[in-house]
């Protein structure tokens, strides 16, 4: 006879919380100062470039101005650049349970 072992899967499940909690608020405004500070030094002129957010349902998203002369600073060689503050942005949302994405605002401009 052959033996039945029973195996056990625990899951364990976090509840999400509405998107507008003050914790997610505060974790939002990080976000934007870290994401600005590092296009600001990035950028030729600081002041041209910033950064605004949208709270969706789901999805807080992040949206980059700039001008024609940053843009290829803020791509960077190969969208190296660009991949790494999406991944940051990505990382700390994840981190406080929340949903962002980062976009450059009328990117199809610029080519």
């Amino acid at each position: 006879m052959s033996s039945l072992r029973k195996q056990v899967a625990v899951i364990k499940v976090r509840k999400m919380e509405d998107g507008s909690s003050e914790r997610f608020n505060i974790a939002r405004e990080n976000i934007q100062r870290i994401v600005e500070l590092a296009l600001k030094e990035i950028a030729s002129d600081p002041n041209s470039v910033g950064l605004r957010y949208s709270v969706g349902e789901q999805t807080t998203v992040y949206y980059i101005k700039t001008d024609q002369d940053n843009f290829g600073r803020v791509l960077g060689s190969g969208g190296r650049t660009i991949n790494c503050l999406r991944h940051l942005v990505t990382a700390i949302a994840g981190r406080h349970g929340f949903r962002a994405i980062l976009q450059v605002e009328n990117e199809d401009q610029f080519y």
